[in-house]
């Protein structure tokens, strides 16, 4: 039991339920047992970093530190609102910045008509759709590459750059997936996965290169999209 410190669910890297992981979490008020709230907390954090390395580790098909044990048809927000609303009951702020982001790829009408009763914390709710809005203003405004100089066929990639750069400022089709790495990423618009096989592969580099610096810029000031404090000013178990 992880109440005992059982080595089967602490300090393991398999999936837990997040039913069990919020009891761990729950536990730690009516129980002076540090290891059971360090350990929910490590869980919820792995999934939800608040590194962008760690971020582009993440399984994007799937979760892989916790079980929502939703069903396969059910909207992809009811996983992030059952951590949302753990997050928010338990004083838990380092994972909202990631938590958040899950959302801003999930279709807005569901999110917010599924119910007449909030699903989410209405600080929580008003959060997500400002950071869906900030993120998609800042896809639309994104810098976009050029032929570097080490290219040897301009005039063909300028042409295979033309459509491509048309086709990245529209909306893609998943905004959160924005914060992906470069070939996570293109994996979510096969579109634009198709016409960046236009370019040569110095192109597609310059192409990745000017991505992944955006990654950076907007990861760094991720938790202000939402409303929330800096990365560094996020704190846990406080309230």
């Amino acid at each position: 039991m992880a109440l005992y410190g059982d080595q089967e669910i602490i300090n393991t890297d398999g999936v837990l339920c997040l039913t069990v992981v919020a009891a761990m979490i729950r536990l730690r008020r009516k129980y002076e047992v540090p290891h059971l709230k360090e350990e929910g907390l490590r869980r919820l954090q792995r999934q939800f970093p608040s590194s962008l390395e760690d971020h582009g580790n993440l399984d994007t098909d799937a979760y892989e530190y916790i079980d929502f044990q939703v069903d396969d048809d059910d909207p992809r927000h009811k996983s992030a609102f059952s951590a949302i609303n753990l997050a928010h009951e338990c004083g838990i702020q380092t994972i909202l910045p990631a938590l958040y982001l899950e959302t801003v790829g999930c279709d807005l009408e569901g999110m917010m008509f599924s119910s007449d009763e909030l699903p989410i914390p209405y600080t929580a709710l008003r959060s997500c759709v400002y950071g869906r809005e900030k993120l998609l203003h800042a896809w639309m405004n994104r810098p976009y590459a050029a032929p570097p100089a080490v290219c040897t066929v301009k005039a063909q990639c300028k042409a295979a750059a033309r459509p491509l750069s048309k086709a990245i400022r529209k909306p893609p089709p998943d905004l959160g997936a924005t914060l992906w790495p470069w070939t996570s990423f293109l994996g979510t618009w096969a579109e634009v996965s198709a016409l960046s096989q236009g370019l040569c592969k110095h192109c597609q580099a310059e192409f990745a290169k000017v991505h992944e610096e955006e990654r950076e810029t907007h990861w760094a000031v991720l938790p202000s999209y939402f409303k929330l404090p800096a990365w560094d000013d996020l704190k846990d178990f406080e309230a």
